[in-house]
């Protein structure tokens, strides 16, 4: 039988290689200052300071080394059993970390084991097991080992995207001073068409702006229930003459806040502050409020029709 003859495209050539050349680099060790505290377990104050102009530190990449043993409590000796580090063990040994230029103080940590980079996850590195990347931190150093938690990663998980639309709103501010409206540039904002919160005339929608207005800011657009516009018709005669009053109460109240804080008492304590809200004009002359969006969790303690309700009695009497 004849030698079958490859054709040149498939014959081995030779193998491609890779250069991993990397820039050296001069580490320095920072030794805590002589006569500061060196032992963890004394407590005090801890200082690390570079006096040479010759030698320069790079603060994104410097990084603290300790170097440690664990022992039991009472019998001062290696523990027989295994031992659970708490996630930023280390730096929840420290009340406080102080950058300082000479004697200037740059930037003051306080409980600096309190901040996360990841909130409620811990970094695993991928030579510690199969996985890695950023995982819940369990306190027991486990992962993702089961069989019956793996086959659910191997199921399709469809990703969960709220449904925007895209506004485009003409925004005016009312000028509490001037007593008057001024109109404000145009804005286009992406809207949420799912509501996170509903009161008794309005429905509260998360929103972004596009542009007119700061990209990174989130935002609440205010919309009216359908089936109170009716009942607010009645009252008001119109839906603008009742967004533009909403939004001149708020600038009433602002005002008032504002007022207290420089004449009441220091015995009063902190006033409250208000955040501006602006009038806005849609499609069809829909009118919306808008203002920016608040972090964190509110709760209601008078209704609209101004009686009490039963938590705020609840409150009053604890």
């Amino acid at each position: 039988m004849a030698n079958k003859i490859l054709d040149p495209i498939f014959r081995l050539y030779d193998p491609i290689r890779y250069s991993f050349n990397k820039k050296k680099e001069d580490y320095i060790i920072i030794s805590p200052t002589v006569g500061s505290k060196s032992q963890l377990n004394d407590g005090g104050r801890i200082t690390f300071e570079i006096n040479s102009l010759s030698n320069w530190l790079l603060l994104s990449d410097a990084y603290f080394r300790c170097d440690f043993k664990i022992k039991d409590g009472t019998q001062n000796q290696v523990p027989q059993t295994n031992t659970t580090l708490e996630n930023n063990f280390f730096p929840s040994l420290f009340s406080e970390m102080v950058l300082e230029a000479g004697s200037n103080p740059i930037e003051t940590i306080k409980h600096p084991g309190e901040f996360d980079t990841m909130l409620k996850t811990v970094l695993y590195p991928k030579d510690f097991d199969s996985v890695s990347g950023w995982i819940p931190d369990v306190g027991d150093g486990s992962v993702l080992k089961e069989p019956s938690q793996m086959l659910k990663v191997g199921k399709l998980i469809k990703p969960e995207f709220a449904e925007m639309e895209v506004l485009d709103i003409k925004m005016e501010e009312f000028d509490i001073a001037k007593m008057q409206w001024t109109p404000l540039k145009d804005v286009k904002l992406s809207v949420c068409k799912e509501s996170f919160a509903k009161g008794g005339f309005r429905a509260a929608y998360n929103a972004t702006s596009l542009s007119g207005l700061c990209t990174s800011t989130k935002y609440v657009v205010k919309k009216y229930l359908p089936e109170q516009i009716p009942n607010i018709l009645t009252m008001f005669n119109s839906l603008e003459s009742h967004t533009r009053k909403a939004v001149q109460m708020n600038s009433l109240a602002a005002n008032f806040a504002q007022s207290l804080k420089f004449d009441s008492p220091p015995e009063y304590g902190p006033c409250f502050t208000y955040n501006p809200v602006f009038f806005g004009k849609m499609a069809k002359d829909e009118c919306i409020t808008m203002e920016k969006h608040i972090d964190g969790l509110f709760a209601k303690y008078i209704n609209n029709t101004g009686h009490i309700v039963a938590q705020a009695i609840c409150h009053l009497w604890q």
